[in-house]
């Protein structure tokens, strides 16, 4: 029978009270749960369920009609309380429930699932309660004695509607239970919710946690991120914990600190007394309880709430608060969580996902839930799937923005909402009624916050806009600073945008970075073009990061270029959005020195198509200073040569040795002489290459260029491996090794380990090769050259593991195979022979079925994982 499917019916069941059992006699508890799983299992599976989970004692069966899984409950309650086992089995609760659900590799994800966990946490043990869903299509076809009690409408903790609930009364089963775990059971004001709580199970636990350890519980994060829905079902979660009530109360339409005390004789139903202060009476009133105080939407009076806070929990000692806002309230003893986005999955592994797995993210659930709300017939399908994840993406996994893109549904396809996200304060607009009015639309969201904040804020905000996927301290201080803003002010300031959940910190690296929601991002750049700043701005941005990008990128000393590379790795975005600042102006010094300055981390990270590019665009703009232009035609000779367009690559390197002959720049000759002499290489023009390479190694060792003399020894010696001159090879490689190991450049000595590891490999001296490949593959692994790595994989993949591991040396080659095709990279022609060596190899040692299992295995591994596995 498969797995059920579409309108499912659910069975779920707990032990009550399992926590204490395991504590005080947990020899008896694991005997007493070997039979409850037997007697379960049995029973679901006799009446054609299935069990998709366990948690702990738990269990979540599904199955095909509600009958069958009524008939499944009553088996399992009769066997569980056969007087038999009076004393030994602990009592089980459970709850039936059925609707619409989606199963994703075994298990089943939607509202129907919540809510039959929700129904069954209200029963008691022995108890069986049901749905009216469920009665409804069941009662007709009961058994003989077997009936339904009608237990009345009860609110769930879910906080949605109301749930007409019904026990399941047979001969041989208890009958009389205290009342119902329900919302009605203790006092409280909760609001109901007319949608499901998805997501944010982490967050819920953590929340929960703190809220029982901690008096005061302070829940931050910007506006929209669903603080409130998340507090409020903290507040139905904990209800039994409270027994004087969890009270909700709702600051935002209060205008003045002043009214805060009527709001809290208001929300929990105090009468006022005829001159008695009002703060008075509630504390007269609630005096003796033990009860939490939900306080909503803090941060338009924050100095107030803080002070009756503090009040309230020095006279109140069993009072207990969660405050929700966008900053928190500053007393001693406050606990902080702080939530932001619900996840969602990042752009470049969503092509790899399918719609079950694009689920598994909370922002892609709430979506397409909320989508099915707006237009019941939505599917997330393959055809769709792209467009809904980078809905949640770009949406930056905001409930608030989510749930309005969501309504667009019933109007257009996710396609259309995706492409029209670049307008997302129109798009965004015209939420449900029962929202306030500042969560109505997206903007009117922010606009509640923006307003909060100081001129000094709004400017600081307004003006980080510039800056693209996060920036450092240092970075603000260098590009938004100016006569109206000192850089004294910049990190008290910044500080302050954190608190107040405009911008997120990551402090989790060694040099904290800062950084803006995407939304958030761009209504501070509508903000900065309101106030004329913009394209000032873009401008000392594009000369700050010339500058962060010329320093260091000569640096040939290994923990100066490890460093620079990190730098550029973390301001990518930045740095690109520079280059279309410079190319949009037209300002070729400006594009062509970024370029230049640009390249080698281009080469070094797998991005060389991009950075063609841009070079080819730079170098099309009239003007710019010769040197800037030389440097970049260099540096496209050397892309070029990465992409095998070698007759471009020669091109490249004649304009750039022209210059520099101009220039009478005797590196940068030396530089292009060996540049045209590794094009000449691969056009087989040899004897052309000879003459260029000597003449290029003659001008670097007269002029002290050992940087340009390793590069053209190694050259060198590729014209000899090809020409089959092994022993003149190995030493061109050797002296190339050594003067790089003299200057400390540890990438460029990379290239020379694995030029001698392929001699090696060639005559079959294994251990020599695999010497050499490992020690370069642990540079290219700490410098992520992907390249490198991938040329040490094959290197290792043949030195090493073909013999001793051939399944492990597949998994290497299909890593290797899969980095190649991520930076578009193919084995050079002279490193061919020895790849193909090792294939040969490779498929005498493996069969082929499982020669392509792990060869695709290997393809799916992280770059960092299929390191270990080489080096282990």
């Amino acid at each position: 029978m498969g797995i059920p499917s579409g309108t499912v019916s659910f069975l779920f069941t707990d032990i009550v009270g399992s926590t204490r059992l395991w504590e005080t006699e947990p020899e008896r508890m694991r005997q007493a749960l070997r039979l409850h799983d037997q007697i379960l299992r049995r029973a679901i599976e006799s009446a054609g369920g299935y069990v998709f989970k366990t948690v702990g004692d738990a269990f979540c069966a599904a199955f095909a009609g509600p009958s069958v899984a009524v008939a499944a409950a009553q088996a399992a309650q009769t066997a569980l309380c056969e007087p038999r086992h009076e004393g030994f089995l602990p009592r089980v609760r459970m709850g039936l429930h059925l609707g619409m659900a989606d199963e994703r590799e075994g298990d089943y994800f939607g509202p129907a699932v919540n809510r039959t966990a929700r129904l069954m946490s209200l029963g008691h043990g022995g108890q069986i309660l049901l749905s009216l869903a469920v009665a409804e299509l069941c009662r007709d076809a009961l058994p003989p004695g077997v009936s339904l009690k009608e237990l009345g409408q009860h609110r769930l903790k879910d906080l949605q509607r109301p749930e007409q609930v019904f026990q399941l009364e047979a001969p041989e089963l208890p009958r009389d239970f205290p009342p119902l775990q329900s919302l009605d059971r203790w006092p409280n004001n909760l609001p109901a919710q007319l949608s499901s709580f998805v997501g944010r199970q982490e967050a819920l636990s953590q929340l929960r946690r703190q809220v029982l350890a901690q008096r005061l519980v302070s829940l931050c994060g910007p506006g929209g991120a669903g603080k409130t829905r998340l507090a409020i079902q903290t507040g139905g979660e904990l209800l039994d914990q409270f027994p004087d009530g969890v009270w909700f109360v709702d600051l935002a339409p209060l205008a003045d600190g002043e009214l805060l005390p009527r709001a809290l004789i208001d929300a929990l139903r105090i009468d006022e007394q005829a001159g008695k202060p009002l703060l008075d009476t509630f504390v007269e009133r609630m005096a003796p309880a033990r009860f939490l105080l939900i306080l909503d939407n803090c941060e338009h009076l924050v100095a107030a709430v803080a002070h009756c806070v503090a009040g309230l929990l020095n006279r109140l000692p069993r009072l207990s608060v969660l405050a929700t806002s966008r900053e928190a309230l500053g007393l001693a003893g406050e606990s902080l969580v702080t939530i932001t986005s619900l996840s969602a999955p990042e752009a470049e592994r969503v092509p790899a996902l399918s719609p079950d797995a694009l689920l598994g993210y909370e922002a892609v659930r709430l979506f397409v839930e909320r989508a099915q709300a707006a237009a019941p017939g939505f599917r997330l399908e393959s055809g769709n799937a792209q467009a809904v994840a980078e809905i949640c993406r770009r949406l930056d996994g905001m409930p608030l923005a989510l749930e309005l893109a969501a309504a667009r549904v019933r109007m257009l396809s996710v396609e259309q909402i995706a492409s029209r996200l670049a307008d997302r304060f129109r798009l965004l607009a015209g939420g449900g009624r029962e929202l306030l009015p500042r969560q109505q639309t997206l903007r009117a969201t922010i606009d509640w916050g923006h307003e909060l904040l100081s001129l000094e804020e709004k400017r600081l905000l307004r003006r980080l806009a510039v800056f693209a996927g996060g920036w450092s301290l240092e970075a603000a201080e260098g590009v938004v600073a100016d006569g109206e803003l000192a850089p004294g002010l910049v990190l008290d300031l910044l500080s302050r945008l954190v608190d107040k959940s405009f911008v997120v910190a990551d402090t989790a690296q060694d040099l904290p970075r800062y950084r803006f929601l995407e939304t958030l991002r761009d209504y501070a750049r509508a903000r900065a073009e309101e106030a004329g700043e913009w394209q000032p701005l873009r401008r000392r941005h594009l000369e700050h990061f010339i500058a962060h990008a010329e320093q260091g990128a000569g640096q040939r000393e290994h923990a100066a270029q490890l460093s620079w590379l990190k730098r550029m790795a973390a301001e990518l975005d930045n740095l690109r959005t520079a280059l279309v600042c410079a190319d949009e102006a037209q300002d070729a010094d400006s594009l062509l020195r970024l370029c230049a300055a640009l390249y080698p981390f281009w080469e070094v990270r797998g991005y060389v198509g991009e950075g063609s590019a841009w070079l080819a665009r730079a170098l099309a703009l009239e003007g710019g200073a010769e040197v800037w232009r030389m440097h970049a035609q260099l540096a496209a000779c050397r892309l070029a040569y990465r992409r095998k367009d070698y007759e471009a690559s020669r091109d490249f390197g004649e304009a750039g040795l022209k210059l520099a002959r101009r220039l009478q720049d005797k590196e940068c000759i030396a530089l292009a002489l060996n540049r045209l002499g590794v094009a000449a290489v691969c056009l087989q023009h040899m004897d052309v290459a000879k003459q260029l390479l000597e003449k290029s190694v003659q001008l670097a060792r007269a002029g002290g260029q050992l940087a340009v003399l390793a590069l053209s020894l190694n050259s060198l010696g590729e014209v000899a491996r090809s020409e089959g001159q092994w022993d003149q090879a190995r030493r061109c490689y050797a002296e190339a090794l050594d003067t790089n190991r003299l200057i400390g450049d540890r990438l460029k000595q990379v290239d020379q380990m694995v030029n001698l590891g392929l001699i090696a490999q060639a005559f079959e001296r294994w251990p020599e090769a695999a010497a050499h490949f490992d020690q370069a593959l642990r540079i290219c692994a700490e410098l992520d050259d992907k390249a490198g790595i991938a040329y040490c994989l094959e290197g290792l993949a043949g030195a090493r593991w073909v013999a001793q591991e051939p399944a492990r040396a597949a998994r290497l080659l299909g890593h290797a195979a899969a980095l190649r095709q991520l930076i578009d990279e193919s084995i050079q022609e002279l490193d061919r022979p020895s790849y193909e060596a090792t294939l040969a190899r490779l498929e005498q040692a493996l069969a082929d079925q499982a020669r392509g299992v792990a060869w695709d295995e290997g393809r799916h591994l992280s770059t960092a994982d299929a390191v270990g596995l080489a080096l282990a």
